[in-house]
């Protein structure tokens, strides 16, 4: 009770229960002192600091709180001062949680080890990279000679901690005080690549992230570095829909030509995000509209896999229901691999199952794609290596409407509702 108390700030009920002997046990979680009113923690401190010295959450909020005196009581009767909570936490943690900069300088010179790691694996340093609150406190540590370079069981750095909150005065400070930009996780992201994989998928892309980006490349982030899985940071900035850093990376030098561990190119990441704005640029730089990945897929497959597959939506319900934002999310979705087709992308190229996009789409009930697809020289009777045309694929999945129109073999072009959607550009 006494705990919950505290947390809400409630300094009468927590007189109350210090008064009449409910205490705080021994071993109670070092989360549950963080409260919300100094008050509150004041009393705590007086109300146990007697008899219960060497109580674990007496130390911790000492730290925390910057209550020197109560600290240096603790250290003065025994209290290890590299002594490990149950996070793995020590006062240097505390102190650095709290902002409290005499308590850090005040541990340090009883020393205590300014290195240590929590049960993450983390420092004190990783552990504030994650708020521009602790800019301040981060310069401090720094100052006492703490390892920057240490990483946590992941392999990360307080810089990469730093980058995927795109907090430009922390990440500012770690690179002005010798951090390697380039340092790679366990993964093989870099600080930069960490800052694109944590960019939203929003296409307007804030000020603090693309100044972040910008000021890491300016210190000599290696643009063509690739992750674990082969990606360069063009691959993870197409498939999240980032056009002006897709823009920014090539006129950097980035080699577009890469292709990941699945054999991938960049226009494949970029079918696989959609965005027709990233698709055509790419297009225009001369790219490879029917380059195979490792499976066989060429762009258009994987854009159609990852984006219109599993939808058992049929476009004009959808559009008489008025349900206008799934509309629009799947039409904006469907815009991108209709570029790619109208500007060189083979329909019929078969996978190393051998089936094309349009066996995905009839497989998915995608009544409105296998128009389009039939409408622009898709083989209705071509087989994938199990001999199934897009049509049994249909039947089986149990897409009569779709089955009919295959049946009745009319391939016509996409519908003028769709045209009027993406735009009579696409039929020139």
């Amino acid at each position: 009770p006494i705990v919950v108390a505290a947390q809400y700030g409630h300094v009468y009920v927590t007189r109350y229960l210090l008064e009449h002997a409910l205490g705080l046990a021994p071993t109670a979680g070092i989360e549950d002192v963080r409260v919300k009113d100094s008050d509150v923690t004041t009393l705590l401190l007086e109300g146990i600091l007697g008899d219960n010295i060497e109580n674990t959450i007496v130390q911790y909020v000492a730290a925390f709180t910057g209550y020197l005196s109560a600290l240096e009581a603790c250290i003065e009767r025994g209290t290890d001062v590299d002594g490990k909570f149950e996070n793995g936490e020590t006062l240097i943690f505390a102190a650095a949680r709290g902002r409290q900069f005499h308590v850090i300088e005040y541990l340090v010179e009883k020393g205590a080890n300014i290195d240590v790691k929590d049960n993450r694996g983390r420092t004190a340093l990783v552990l504030v990279s994650t708020a521009s609150r602790y800019v301040q406190t981060a310069k401090l540590l720094i100052e006492l000679g703490i390892d920057i370079h240490i990483p946590d069981l992941h392999g990360r750095t307080a810089l990469h901690f730093a980058t995927s909150r795109h907090l430009l005065d922390m990440v500012e400070l770690l690179v002005e005080s010798g951090m390697n930009v380039n340092a790679r996780d366990n993964y093989g992201k870099t600080a930069l690549g960490t800052a694109i994989w944590y960019v939203a998928d929003d296409k307007v892309i804030p000020a603090d992230r693309l100044n972040c980006v910008k000021y890491l490349v300016g210190k000599g982030s290696d643009v063509n570095i690739t992750d674990e899985h082969g990606n360069t940071i063009v691959h993870l900035s197409a498939s999240r829909r980032q056009l002006e850093l897709v823009v920014f990376f090539v006129k950097c030098g980035v080699d577009i030509s890469v292709r990941n561990s699945c054999g991938q190119t960049v226009l494949h990441a970029a079918a696989s995000g959609a965005d027709e704005a990233i698709v055509r640029f790419l297009v225009e730089l001369g790219m490879d509209v029917n380059a195979r990945d490792n499976k066989g897929r060429t762009p258009l497959q994987v854009g159609f896999e990852e984006n219109l597959t599993n939808m058992d939506l049929d476009l004009q319900a959808t559009y008489d229901m008025g349900r206008y934002s799934l509309w629009g999310w799947y039409s904006d979705r469907l815009s991108s691999l209709i570029f790619l087709v109208t500007h060189g992308a083979d329909v019929n190229i078969k996978d190393e199952e051998g089936r094309t996009v349009l066996h995905l789409a009839a497989e998915n009930g995608q009544l409105d794609a296998v128009r389009f697809l039939t409408g622009n020289g898709a083989n209705i009777r071509c087989r994938d290596k199990k001999g199934n045309t897009p049509a049994a694929l249909a039947k089986k999945a149990g897409h009569v409407h779709l089955l009919q129109y295959l049946e009745t073999k009319d391939a016509k072009p996409l519908h003028t509702r769709i045209l009027g959607v993406f735009g009579v550009r696409y039929l020139k």
